[in-house]
């Protein structure tokens, strides 16, 4: 189970020091939380840019849509969570999707 965030910057304009101070203070946030085990978040910025491609992806892994709903339940009493989210908020404006996926064809072998 996949979540997908396209942001853009509010302020308009890729900054790649606040992005990087971000991932740091999400690192550590999560990092702290056992609900956070096993989970695997990346970013992603477009190679070539038009004005409508957002300045950066989030993309978020789960095991499926139950254990993406356990976390976004846990997330508010998470040390921590509140200025994350603040923080987020103040950098990005995003619109978000889920994804889900199975397997169609047997890996060789299988």
């Amino acid at each position: 189970y996949v979540v997908s965030s396209a942001c853009n910057f509010r302020s308009g304009r890729i900054d790649q020091v606040a992005l990087d101070d971000f991932k740091n203070h999400l690192a550590g946030v999560l990092g702290s939380s056992g609900n956070y085990e096993n989970y695997a978040i990346y970013t992603r910025q477009s190679v070539t840019r038009s004005p409508d491609t957002p300045h950066v992806r989030f993309f978020s892994v789960h095991d499926n849509a139950l254990d993406w709903g356990r976390r976004q339940d846990a997330f508010p009493s998470m040390e921590g969570a509140a200025m994350l989210g603040r923080h987020f908020n103040d950098l990005f404006d995003c619109s978000q999707s889920h994804w889900m996926g199975q397997n169609v064809i047997a890996a060789p072998g299988n």
